[in-house]
């Protein structure tokens, strides 16, 4: 941008019936001003996206302006709150359904302590460009945030993604939202055991408020990237509990609405064997607890027992192959 008032200028040649905008800003922003996007322009709008590295809180003001219309809005703001967000005003974006938040600076998820959506239905949050971390509070700015928006009726899909979360802070979060029917956690770690936290969904602690219900009970998508290998015994067992069913005259009948996953896993025996290891008639499988992958080496569970089980008598779509990050577009 050659000098501040170019920015405005920019959005003079827009026209009026534009409804979908992508705004891509330079990396340097040499002259402190806000973005002034007309009102003409912002009020018309229902899907916005913007990428930017721009320093200071101008997004926040920039979201207090007209958005009458917004349905859904993007946000890819590396390091872009640097400013002390108490000073913001909060901004009501009153017709939102999808929201995503990307490349966040770990220390800006307070950010949505600032936001207030009340027709959320698509919540996407994650932090790729930073190291993953443990980020205190995180589970409870997301709580917060939808308990101020009011829109836990309407929220049903959620996405995590680059965050390293203690297993009980995530069922807390899934167990405050009990109608999600859509679930995709990428590159979500934890520091305690790998497989506790599917192991844990299956136990008392796992229901709401001690009651009988099952875990999310209306979900019907889990899509799980970047997935140890080891969690897969729990995995497992999680969705065929939760896919209950019986036979009725002579068909069966399922209870539960769940019917799509997807898992790109990783395994900690790519690459491990040396050159000078010596071969066995057990070097195509490898025990992973009660589960035994077979040609785990050439990538592929689809011969796996609990895979076809899934398929088969769970009446569940199954997508499972080994994570490669040049082939996944988040």
């Amino acid at each position: 941008m050659p000098n501040p008032g170019s920015a405005y200028a920019v959005f003079k040649w827009l026209p009026s019936n534009l409804t979908s905008l992508k705004l891509y800003l330079p990396c340097d922003n040499r002259y402190p001003t806000l973005l002034e996007i007309p009102t003409r322009i912002s009020s018309r709008l229902t899907s916005f996206d913007l990428f930017c590295e721009w320093g200071g809180a101008f997004i926040l003001d920039l979201m207090y302006w007209e958005w009458d219309n917004l349905e859904r809005l993007t946000l890819f703001i590396w390091d872009a709150i640097t400013h002390d967000l108490d000073e913001c005003i909060p901004a009501v974006l009153p017709k939102v359904r999808s929201l995503r938040l990307r490349g966040f600076n770990p220390s800006d998820s307070d950010f949505l302590q600032k936001l207030t959506t009340p027709r959320l239905v698509d919540l996407d949050i994650g932090f790729e460009g930073h190291k993953q971390f443990t980020k205190h509070g995180f589970v409870d700015n997301i709580l917060s945030f939808l308990d101020r928006s009011k829109c836990e009726e309407t929220l049903r899909s959620l996405t995590i993604r680059y965050v390293n979360v203690q297993v009980d802070q995530l069922i807390k979060l899934l167990t405050d939202l009990p109608l999600l029917t859509h679930l995709t956690l990428a590159h979500v770690t934890s520091s305690e055991d790998a497989v506790g936290f599917f192991a844990a969904l299956q136990g008392p602690g796992a229901m709401p408020n001690g009651g009988s219900q099952p875990f999310l009970p209306h979900l019907r998508s889990l899509e799980l990237i970047h997935v140890p290998l080891e969690e897969f015994p729990g995995l497992f067992d999680y969705i065929k509990s939760r896919r209950l069913f019986c036979v009725e005259s002579g068909q069966v009948v399922h209870s539960s609405p769940f019917r799509y996953l997807v898992v790109r896993y990783t395994t900690s025996k790519d690459g491990d064997k040396g050159a000078d290891e010596d071969d066995d008639d057990n070097d195509d499988e490898v025990d992973y607890g009660s589960v035994q992958v077979k040609h785990i080496l050439e990538g592929s569970l689809e011969g796996l027992e609990m895979v076809k089980e899934l398929r088969e008598r769970c009446g569940v779509f199954v997508d499972v192959t080994p994570y490669e990050k040049h082939c996944y577009l988040e």
